[in-house]
């Protein structure tokens, strides 16, 4: 096996690398998105041997080093075929990013079939940040689409 570990940050078996991240809106690379955009993060990796039934993962890590969502494919009854020796991508689509402004980092990882082997895991890899937009609420890391109602008095 290929070890991962070699690589700053990465840890894992090393059939496949994560090379990078990016984090995309309008289909361009960005370091700073809005509450409410749609983004995508897209994981670049290069296979060196080939890894059946992959799973592939995805993280958002608040400065702060808490865990503020994550989703794997095994999770969304999603399948992909054979890896084969290459480079090669996989994108996440978040149509409306829930979070409120703040900095936040990108973790990913590979996986064998049924998650019984961690292929390679890259951690705090990409740093982006949130701006402010609509709607904004009051506190927090994530926007609720909350509002008032009900106002009674006397």
């Amino acid at each position: 096996e290929i070890a991962a570990a070699h690589l700053e940050g990465h840890f894992g078996s090393g059939e496949a690398t994560i090379d990078r991240f990016e984090v995309l809106t309008g289909g361009h690379e960005v370091d700073q998105v809005h509450t409410g955009d749609e983004v995508t993060i897209r994981m670049h990796f290069t296979c060196h041997e080939a890894v059946e039934n992959p799973g592939f993962g995805f993280e958002i890590e608040h400065e702060g080093g808490f865990l503020v969502w994550g989703h794997m494919t095994v999770d969304g009854n999603c399948t992909f075929p054979t890896l084969r020796p290459g480079p090669g991508s996989v994108d996440v689509v978040i149509p409306s990013l829930v979070l409120r402004p703040g900095v936040f980092r990108i973790n990913g990882g590979i996986v064998s079939a049924g998650r019984v082997r961690s292929i390679d895991e890259f951690r705090r890899s990409l740093t982006f940040t949130v701006d402010r937009s609509d709607p904004h609420e009051s506190s927090g890391v994530v926007v609720m689409h909350s509002h008032f109602e009900n106002f009674v008095q006397g």
